[in-house]
Order: C-alpha cells, then sequence, then structure tokens
C-alpha cells in the first residue's frame, strides 16, 4: 500500500479557530470605534454647552443691568436651552429675553440662581448635562453690580 504524506492546505478545525480569532478582533475594534463616536458626540455637545454657558455670563455680566436680571429672576424665568442656535441669538438678542419659566425638555439646558445682597448680585449659571444616563451639573459663579 501506498500512503500518500502531501498534506498541503488548511483543515477544517483551523479555518474555524482562525474565523473565531477574526470575530472576536473585529467586534472588540466595532465596540472601541462606537465608544469613540459617543465621547466625540459628547465632548462636541459639552463644548458647545460650555461657549453657551460662557456667552451668557459675558452678556449678564457686560451688558444686562442688575434690575434686568433681577426682574427675570423674580419673574421665574430662569432656563435657556443649550443649543448652537442659542448662542446665536446670545450676541444679537437682549440675554435676559432667552430665558423662560419652563424647564427644557432635553439636556443640555442652563438654570439661573441669583443670591441678591445689599449692592451685589451673586450669579449662578448652573449648566445640566447629561453622559451615559448620569447627569452632571457645571457651575459658573460671579457678582454682579449695578451698572
Amino acid at each position: 500500500m501506498w500512503k500518500s504524506s502531501n498534506k498541503k492546505g488548511i483543515t477544517l478545525i483551523e479555518v474555524i479557530c482562525s474565523l473565531a480569532v477574526f470575530t472576536i478582533i473585529v467586534s472588540f475594534s466595532t465596540t472601541l470605534f462606537l465608544s469613540t463616536l459617543k465621547t466625540k458626540a459628547y465632548i462636541k455637545e459639552i463644548n458647545i454647552s460650555k461657549q453657551v454657558l460662557e456667552g451668557v455670563k459675558r452678556e449678564l455680566l457686560f451688558n444686562c443691568k442688575r434690575s434686568e436680571l433681577k426682574q427675570a429672576f423674580d419673574s421665574g424665568r430662569v432656563y435657556i436651552a443649550c443649543t448652537s442656535t442659542v448662542y446665536e441669538h446670545i450676541q444679537l438678542d437682549k440675554v435676559t429675553d432667552l430665558f423662560t419659566s419652563d424647564i427644557p425638555s432635553a439636556q443640555p439646558y442652563i438654570e439661573l440662581f441669583d443670591d441678591e445682597q445689599d449692592t451685589t448680585s451673586h450669579v449662578i449659571l448652573r449648566l445640566h448635562i447629561s453622559y451615559y444616563g448620569r447627569n452632571k451639573l457645571i457651575n459658573c459663579e460671579f457678582y454682579k453690580g449695578e451698572l
């Protein structure tokens, strides 16, 4: 009898093992890629929200009278939704007109607190933002005197 010792090619087990390794690597890299995309979107959202927060602070500090701030706070208008369109309107409109009394349905949004003292107001702008189901607060505090 003649036995052939010519073993060229691969076996079925080798193919299955290589497919399993390939699948694990692809699933890991896909998960990593999706996580990176979510993080990138969150960072972009935070940056837009911080720009809105800084714009509101700057407008309240330099272009708003203390009486206008008190009037908005006393009327219950203390919320601003953070969107890129709001950021454009901050410089065009009066910032106190952008505040509403209704809590925005989606985060991020800014909430105004005013601790009025004798000659100054301690203004706190609180940015509410959500990331992977966790709520996060970013505070921005400043003092506003009479113009």
